[in-house]
């Protein structure tokens, strides 16, 4: 659903009424990453009535497929993020430095749990859901 525009516009929006704020799924999903490509998967979210596109896990070249993107901004969508900033907390500081360290903290705890045999370690993906 993160990219359709008959269910997150038609459907949610227009048929629901729906007037909060729309965020996809993680698009580092396979199936979306690997079939519509980074950036691509972004503008296809946006277009489709998404608020917010997420990227939970490939911060790779991040900032330069977002600054690559033309997507026009839609007003409403910018209101509503406007609007939700204020009813959230301050998000701890956190760095992709950080990340990078708790992510191989994570890495060596699950070896530890499951062994390093089953834990493959050169996997090109960097998480369970960019297999799927």
């Amino acid at each position: 659903a993160s990219l359709s525009r008959s269910i997150l516009t038609g459907l949610l929006r227009d048929q629901l009424g729906f007037k909060g704020l729309i965020l996809t799924d993680d698009l580092d999903m396979g199936a979306i990453v690997n079939h519509y490509g980074r950036g691509n998967d972004i503008k296809l979210a946006l277009e489709a009535g998404a608020d917010i596109a997420l990227i939970c896990h490939n911060m790779a070249n991040l900032s330069e497929v977002l600054n690559s993107l033309q997507i026009n901004e839609d007003p409403d969508s910018l209101l509503r993020i406007e609007n939700q900033r204020f009813n959230l907390c301050r998000p701890p500081d956190f760095t992709e430095s950080k990340w990078k360290d708790l992510n191989e903290e994570m890495t060596q705890l699950t070896c530890e749990v499951i062994g390093k045999e089953r834990f493959e370690l050169d996997r090109p993906s960097q998480s369970p859901v960019e297999d799927y």
